[in-house]
């Protein structure tokens, strides 16, 4: 008896997670070419006010390291922006510049 229900609490559970969305629930995916060069690496995404996305990353230039951000503004980046510059960086996969935006869109960016 125990076994046949909880079979069927499974068979329900499954069921009911398994609905199909509606087409108004469903979001289309947005491919965007990004503006950072091809010495690029180290991206951050980040979102600000009215929901406008900024990405950040960093672009080598010999023995120079450049942070640049942009922002995405109706489907489009805007033209890249430098931050900072040097030659003395520490930067690697866990240690990454980054940007912040808070709602007031003054903008806060970090590296080592």
């Amino acid at each position: 008896m125990k076994t046949a229900l909880l079979h069927s609490l499974f068979i329900l559970l499954f069921f009911s997670c398994n609905q199909e969305k509606s087409d108004d629930q469903k979001k289309p995916f947005l491919n965007l070419d990004i503006p950072a060069g091809n010495n690029s690496s180290l991206p951050y995404l980040t979102k600000g006010p009215n929901n406008t996305l900024y990405l950040s990353w960093t672009e080598n230039a010999g023995d120079t390291v450049i942070m640049k951000y942009t922002s995405l503004e109706n489907g489009n980046w805007s033209t890249p922006l430098e931050i900072a510059r040097g030659t003395d960086w520490f930067a690697n996969w866990a240690d990454y510049p980054m940007i912040s935006v808070n709602q007031n869109g003054q903008m806060l960016a970090h590296y080592l």
